[in-house]
């Protein structure tokens, strides 16, 4: 074999065949190649697809370069055995095996196989008008197919990579707007009800200040009514109480969940704010025989919205007041922490089993409801969303029949996109 012959091939098949990432124009290169070395007219690039059925073996003509009709042929005619493409490259130039391999359509005198590892085989065809330049084709193109076979191999590999990569851009697109319109549903719904409760809440008021203002009056004239009546009148005044909550609660987590509700945010003296919360839940504490101490380990300040952290306050120490054990105790503590405040709200009550943790700031769950005790069922959550609302965080820890410690963490400057959203 000459080896310039050889270098000169292998030379020109890469560098025609380097750098192609896509299966067809690769065979296309090599398939020209090949005919300009061998002096082929026409040629042929045959996929082979195992379905691990012994001797079965179907072929797809993948790629073709044939300019005359006459050496077009079928893949239907082509019988490839394992036989034949086990000896590898080799040159048929008997008739009878001609035909045998491609059929009797096309009038071959000649017939190149040149296979490519675990792919497919190159079939080079020469009819009587046309010569082909005789060299050592198992020597000379062996390993130069060999090669091609792994740069295919790649090729292949990186379509199959790219395809798949294309599908799951395509299916993360599809779940991306599948999310994008659930997220717009949600939000509709969400502004739906946020208003729906936004309404019914103003719609109550209405007639509620209604009957809350002739039962005041009733109540002043008290010494005009009977023992019954006046039961009566309190047991209005109570209940119409309570309902006003229960709209008001409402009508702030309707607000929280819209970003409709404004905070004011100025400098805040926890000794002051918690001085007024207890001044207000004295007489409460009086009433159920509890007994109400502040502790002032120091006296941080901080800037937030002084209406929304005393509503935070006044429902924890509310709620220690009114789940507590006769003659208890409930502490009130508050802390610096770096760049946070903490208030803690500790009492001496029924606790909170591990079973309900998870439902203490879920709205309309009453835990621990006993006769007696007053209460919306969603003061908790309105309160978990009222500390978020002003860039904080609430938690708690707590023992059944020992009792429970709610803290809340609050910045001691708001962040940045807190104070331009209620500048």
């Amino acid at each position: 074999m000459d080896p310039n012959q050889y270098y000169a091939l292998l030379y020109d098949m890469a560098l025609a065949t380097s750098g192609e990432t896509r299966t067809s124009p690769l065979l296309t290169k090599a398939l020209q190649r090949l005919l300009y070395h061998t002096g082929f007219p026409c040629g042929y690039y045959v996929r082979l697809n195992f379905y691990n059925i012994p001797g079965d073996r179907f072929h797809e003509i993948e790629h073709a370069i044939c300019g005359a009709r006459e050496t077009r042929i079928d893949y239907e005619d082509i019988e490839l055995t394992e036989s034949v493409i086990a000896r590898g490259s080799q040159l048929f130039e008997d008739a009878d095996q001609i035909r045998a391999i491609i059929g009797d359509r096309v009038k071959a005198t000649a017939l190149l196989i040149l296979p490519v590892k675990n792919d497919g085989v190159f079939l080079l065809l020469s009819t009587s008008d046309h010569t082909f330049a005789k060299m050592p084709y198992r020597e000379l193109l062996t390993p130069i197919l060999d090669n091609f076979s792994k740069n295919l191999a790649l090729t292949r590999a990186n379509e199959t990579n790219m395809r798949n990569l294309e599908q799951e851009i395509l299916d993360h697109k599809s779940t991306l707007d599948a999310l994008k319109i659930a997220k717009e549903e949600v939000e509709t719904a969400s502004n739906a009800k946020s208003d729906f409760l936004s309404r019914m809440s103003h719609e109550l008021r209405t007639p509620l200040n209604a009957i809350m203002g002739f039962a005041q009056l009733l109540a002043v004239d008290a010494d005009q009514l009977s023992d019954v009546h006046e039961d009566y009148v309190k047991e209005i005044n109570v209940a119409s109480t309570h309902l006003l909550n229960l709209i008001n609660e409402v009508l702030d987590m309707a607000r929280i969940e819209s970003g409709r509700l404004e905070l004011n945010l100025n400098t805040i003296h926890s000794e002051e704010i918690l001085a007024e919360c207890l001044t207000l839940m004295q007489p409460l504490a009086n009433k159920a025989v509890i007994e109400l101490h502040m502790h002032l380990n120091d006296k941080p300040a901080l800037v937030s919205d002084r209406l929304r952290i005393k509503q935070v306050l006044i429902n924890l120490i509310s709620n220690a007041i009114k789940y507590n054990k006769a003659y208890g105790h409930v502490d009130i503590d508050v802390r610096s922490d770096g760049e946070h405040v903490v208030f803690s709200v500790k009492d001496t009550g029924t606790g909170i089993t591990d079973e309900d943790r998870e439902k203490v700031f879920s709205p309309f769950e009453r835990l621990n409801d006993r006769d007696g005790v007053e209460g919306t069922g969603i003061g908790m959550a309105l309160t978990a969303q009222l500390v978020s609302l002003l860039g904080g965080s609430i938690d708690f820890e707590s023992k059944k029949d020992v009792g429970s410690n709610f803290w809340v963490r609050l910045p001691k400057q708001p962040a940045d996109a807190l104070q331009q959203a209620h500048a």
